[in-house]
């Protein structure tokens, strides 16, 4: 028998929306006008004046018929709400193949959301006048749909057109094996999703949304077609987090929320298109979805309070705006009566908290992260570290920081090293903005084809969101930071305090996300080491100390740069002479009559950059320096590790066993290729097939032995009243 109460949800004073006046309006109605009548053991009546024939076939059982998941006409209209497949097709060939002002718009528009013109035969999307439809099948048989439209979005248009669409489950992707349903909140966010994930060719997810968006839930007959375990990957925003906690309250058990990845500065309502049009992949959802939680159950009025904390903590720490901040986070201390350091302890715990994976098998924990770690410059400047370099004043410091940074941006080599080619931000605070140009333009960075390298001047640790954003927008390889001291000028901390290094844990976490190098500049003190607290030299994976050669003649223009700490290895002791004409660096040889001194895998590299691009095998390196085969390996490993040769596997005759080989690069001149960025977007990378930069989340590629130089530089005019 039939009883209203099994399909609705009704409150506890015996009233419900009722589903057919919500089909009449299009939209959920403002009053509960469907009530049960009290006593009567389930009657029922719609106080806005839907007869019980219609309030039935609203919820799918009308009178006449027990199929589910069929739906009534629109009242007062002769055409049923249903098309057939070839009706749909006419309207997809006007999409794809029209030549109206509103088909090529419409096609522009899907090209920027990311849909191609495969994805829209797959999905059947079609255009009738200015609307943009979406197929919604009224079965899983897919014999007849229902027309749910976008009107001119590509004008601003908001609007949506879905009269006589009830609230029900629309799959994009159902293969039979799925165990597992990705739910998303809009139409557009599961038609990408749903086609991305048929394209991996994955069998065990499903991908569906519902028609009447994240404020409603379909009843429960349509709640059952769901597959398996539901994901909800909701908006990133507050009627997104309300509308997946009401919908996990409704499924129970099978129901976990899922945080849509995104950057750490995001606007308001990222989806799931956001994500995957910003370059965040199927595994970056698979990684959200199993760190997705369940419904806990409703909030105490103590969560309530704690969670609307967190929302404006979070909302403080996003504005550029240090000063704003603070200010900010003062006015919410005194609110809520908790000291002012307290609610930023609370925000970094949270933030810390937010990890809850559990700990990898060493053989996954190793298999994520590449064998070998990618260098800037092999053996001497690694991707995704901090390196501070630590001189007196006057050393020279600077002079060798944007050497560095005009050899990155150029690409080619740089003394005889090859280089990995990318993008560099220079964050000058230490000197004024005249001397800094000055310096720029005597080192002929203006040679440089626009778009590799952006300068900054004045900027401060405080500033630390606006940093996030540049990572972002720019995806530099190479951050140069003037000076230590410079930057965090306006810490309460001082310098000798262990908080005062607390700063590089931040940069540290930045280089492990985007894969940047940060080169942080920092004074020495009376004793010639780093000055402050040793929390500076802990917190960075390379210290560098740059001293003169001969304090006593101040027109000696050799220093001593000693890489003092290197959680990569490349420790050592090298000589470098500044080139007062370009001021460029002079890496000068070691000694060679030093050379019964030299370790081993110093010769080796002298002999492979000789011989470069001739392979070798281990027992010819073995034979030519006379040691033992062990000792060979050995050292070519570490050149290997260090970035200096490739190695490559090879088959020894037609039965032998394969061999390892070790080539170090020939460094080609190549002209160095100019960035054409997209004056819409700002954050696409070079277009040049020597640059390679990583998206959000993950590490630079290894240097793979191409390389680029530009055109001669011109020479400087030099100023020996400013040699530094």
């Amino acid at each position: 028998m039939f009883d209203i109460r099994e399909r609705i949800e009704f409150d506890r004073n015996g009233r419900a929306f009722c589903p057919s006046c919500e089909i009449k309006k299009g939209r959920r109605p403002r009053q509960k006008s469907l009530a049960v009548v009290p006593g009567s053991g389930g009657a029922y009546i719609c106080h806005a004046g839907c007869t019980v024939d219609e309030i039935r076939a609203a919820v799918g059982q009308p009178k006449s018929s027990s199929m589910p998941f069929s739906h009534p006409q629109r009242p007062h209209e002769q055409d049923p709400p249903f098309y057939t497949e070839s009706q749909v097709m006419k309207n997809v060939g006007i999409l794809v193949n029209g030549k109206t002002p509103d088909a090529v718009a419409a096609r522009q528009w899907l090209e920027k959301r990311g849909f191609t013109t495969d994805m829209i035969l797959h999905n059947r999307l079609g255009l009738l006048g200015s609307h943009l439809q979406i197929p919604i099948p009224t079965d899983d048989s897919n014999s007849q749909f229902h027309l749910k439209s976008r009107i001119a979005p590509w004008t601003g248009n908001t609007a949506w057109a879905q009269k006589g669409i009830p609230a029900m489950v629309f799959f994009t992707h159902k293969p039979e094996g799925a165990t597992q349903t990705w739910l998303c909140e809009g139409e557009w966010d599961a038609l990408l999703l749903g086609w991305k994930v048929r394209e991996a060719g994955i069998q065990d997810i499903a991908v569906a949304t519902f028609t009447c968006g994240c404020n409603a839930i379909p009843m429960q007959l349509e709640l059952e077609r769901l597959v398996g375990e539901v994901i909800i990957f909701y908006d990133r925003d507050q009627p997104g987090q309300n509308g997946s906690e009401k919908l996990a309250k409704k499924l129970g058990s099978c129901a976990r929320i899922a945080q849509v990845p995104a950057p750490d500065i995001f606007p308001k309502g990222w989806d799931v298109s956001d994500a995957l049009n910003a370059g965040f992949t199927l595994r970056d959802l698979q990684q959200a979805a199993n760190q997705s939680t369940p419904y806990l159950g409703d909030k105490s009025p103590a969560q309530e309070v704690y969670g609307d904390l967190l929302s404006r903590l979070e909302r403080a720490y996003q504005l550029e705006s240090a000063s704003e901040r603070i200010y900010h986070l003062e006015l919410l201390s005194r609110e809520v009566r908790i000291p002012t350091p307290r609610p930023a302890s609370m925000w970094m715990n949270h933030i810390a908290e937010k990890d809850t994976k559990d700990p990898l098998e060493v053989h996954q924990f190793v298999d994520k992260s590449p064998e070998r770690r990618p260098f800037l410059i092999p053996g001497f400047l690694p991707t995704g570290t901090i390196v501070v370099l630590v001189a007196d004043g006057g050393t020279g410091k600077t002079l060798l920081a944007n050497n560095l940074c005009l050899s990155i941006a150029k690409g080619g080599s740089w003394n005889g090293k090859p280089v990995k080619q990318g993008r560099v931000l220079i964050i000058q605070s230490d000197e004024p903005e005249l001397e800094c140009a000055a310096r720029l333009r005597d080192a002929n960075f203006p040679d440089l084809d626009p778009g590799w390298v952006y300068v900054k001047t004045n900027w401060q640790f405080s500033q630390l969101p606006l940093l996030k954003k540049w990572l972002q927008q720019y995806q530099p390889a190479l951050v140069m930071i003037d000076s230590l001291t410079a930057t965090n000028r306006h810490s309460e901390a001082e310098e000798r305090d262990t908080a005062y290094g607390l700063v590089l844990y931040e940069l540290r976490d930045l280089a492990n996300q985007y894969g940047t190098t940060f080169l942080v500049l920092h004074h020495t003190n009376k004793l010639g080491i780093e000055r402050g607290t040793t929390a500076i030299r802990d917190n960075v994976g390379e210290v560098w100390l740059l001293k003169h050669g001969d304090k006593g003649d101040p027109s000696n223009l050799e220093r001593k740069l000693v890489i003092d700490k290197s959680r990569t290895g490349c420790n050592d002791t090298h000589t470098l002479e500044l080139n007062d004409e370009d001021f460029s660096w002079i890496l000068k040889p070691k000694d060679p009559n030093q050379e019964g001194k030299t370790p081993l895998e110093d010769r080796l590299l002298d002999f492979m950059e000789r011989t470069a691009g001739i392979p070798r095998e281990i027992e010819e390196i073995a034979h030519e320096f006379h040691v033992s085969w062990s000792s060979a390996r050995r050292a070519l490993k570490k050149l290997w590790r260090l970035g200096y040769v490739n190695e490559e596997t090879v088959q020894s005759g037609s039965v032998g066993k394969p061999k390892k080989v070790y080539t170090h690069p020939l460094v080609t001149n190549i002209p160095n290729p100019s960035p054409e960025p997209d004056p819409n977007i700002i954050h696409l990378s070079p277009d040049s097939e020597y640059y390679s930069q990583p998206s959000p989340g993950e590490a630079s590629e290894y240097y793979s032995g191409s390389a680029s130089l530009t055109r001669t530089p011109t020479t400087p005019v030099y100023n020996p009243a400013r040699p530094f």
